[in-house]
């Protein structure tokens, strides 16, 4: 197989995995609007697997760029592969599939408690842990002051769908003389 068959059978793998996961599958909020676009959002994507959406874009594209296994592993995830299927995107981006076990997306795992007692003493600094679909697992007080209740929030939606979180973080760090700028 080709350089140039190989760049584009990954590109269209990943494209058709992408419209496959539903929003609420990966773990994301959706509002009332209509989607343009069967299943997940390219920027969703990109996002949950920490990538930049210029990135994901050209490789969905098929463009010849290199990948890290560690950018698979974060795509397989976000994607939701099955065993199968991982291999098959290693396959397509030219390596091999790491050998150790897949973790199921479905696993929910503890905060640890090093990270809890963290987060405990940042008493001054608002302060919040994401699990890897970016849901809000943890904060302190003074987070919740600022940003308000974090319950159920995923911080890709809160900030992608305009709501008050993206006006929150921003006025939290903008001045205007003596006058905080209010972004809500």
């Amino acid at each position: 197989m080709s350089e140039l068959t190989r760049h584009k059978e990954l590109g269209d793998f990943l494209r058709t995995r992408r419209e496959r996961l539903t929003p609420e599958k990966a773990g994301l909020k959706t509002d009332s609007t209509i989607r343009r676009t069967p299943g997940l959002r390219r920027e969703e994507v990109a996002a949950l697997s920490g990538v930049s959406i210029a990135w994901y874009t050209y490789l969905e594209q098929g463009r010849p760029i290199n990948v890290s296994s560690q950018v698979l592993e974060s795509l397989s995830s976000t994607l939701q592969l099955v065993h199968e299927e991982r291999n098959y995107l290693f396959r397509m981006a030219g390596q091999t599939a790491p050998s150790k076990p897949f973790i199921n997306n479905e696993e929910v795992q503890p905060i640890p408690e090093a990270m809890q007692l963290i987060l405990g003493e940042i008493y001054r600094y608002p302060a919040y842990i994401v699990d890897s679909r970016l849901n809000v697992v943890a904060w302190n007080s003074l987070a919740s002051k600022i940003f308000g209740p974090f319950d159920g929030l995923n911080t890709l939606e809160g900030i992608s769908s305009g709501e008050c979180l993206r006006g929150k973080i921003i006025s939290s760090f903008s001045f205007t003389g003596n006058t905080r700028q209010e972004a809500c």
